[in-house]
């Protein structure tokens, strides 16, 4: 028998138990199931099982209304979207500590993928006309920032369906523009033709409470937009 240091190390087959062998066992079959996953992952190329978007948190899948006739399809084609507009303005944050403006771009349908890579396809089916980004960053703490996606839908019945088709089943609704929900301390709404999230940095309740604040201001911006 293999010693150390004059001590046994290792044990008779006979001294290890039942339940000890069926763990082992099991832990064995565990670390090959995974590894025969990595395997047939990488040589066919398909995503991973888990893949994290930045920009939704619900689930996405088929979108019927109240005759239960299909509105939204993942699967259907995507039709050729409009002309992204380059107008769309993003309010000033009236909080304390907050930067008033953010830095902003904008994004097409030609180029909405460089910003949401994995998503774009779903807005393009709904004949998005643009995403308009911004971020506002706090002035004394780098770390506490509120990212804008503003999803300009062209119609409202676009924006409707994109904000229905994200939303988890078990949302915290709030009153923001015509339809709103809270989840993680991100804030979505749709009100008009656009559909917004208003993502933070962190899960705090300041954050949450700044996300809030802004989506009013964008639901006013909205509304000014539409009176134009």
């Amino acid at each position: 028998m293999a010693r150390f240091l004059g001590r046994r190390y290792a044990r008779s087959a006979k001294t290890i138990s039942r339940t000890e062998k069926i763990v082992g066992a099991a832990i064995l079959s565990l670390l090959m199931a995974i590894i025969g996953l990595f395997a047939i992952t990488t040589l066919t190329g398909k995503q991973p099982l888990l893949d994290v978007s930045e920009v939704a948190y619900g689930y996405v899948g088929e979108v019927r209304n109240a005759a239960n006739e299909p509105m939204y399809n993942p699967g259907a084609p995507a039709t050729k979207p409009g002309v992204a507009r380059t107008d769309v303005r993003l309010p000033a944050l009236d909080l304390a500590g907050w930067e008033p403006l953010p830095t902003v771009s904008n994004f097409g349908p030609d180029t909405l993928h460089l910003k949401i890579n994995g998503r774009a396809d779903f807005f393009l089916k709904l004949n998005v006309v643009g995403l308009t980004f911004g971020r506002y960053s706090h002035t004394t703490d780098p770390d506490s920032a509120l990212d804008v996606y503003w999803f300009d839908m062209d119609e409202a019945d676009q924006a409707a369906l994109a904000y229905r088709a994200e939303a988890p089943p078990n949302l915290t609704a709030v009153a923001v523009g015509s339809e709103g929900y809270e989840v993680g301390g991100a804030v979505f709404f749709r009100a008009g033709s656009a559909y917004i999230q208003i993502i933070p940095s962190a899960m705090r309740s300041d954050l949450t409470a700044a996300s809030l604040h802004l989506a009013q201001l964008l639901v006013s911006t909205v509304d000014q937009d539409n009176s134009a």
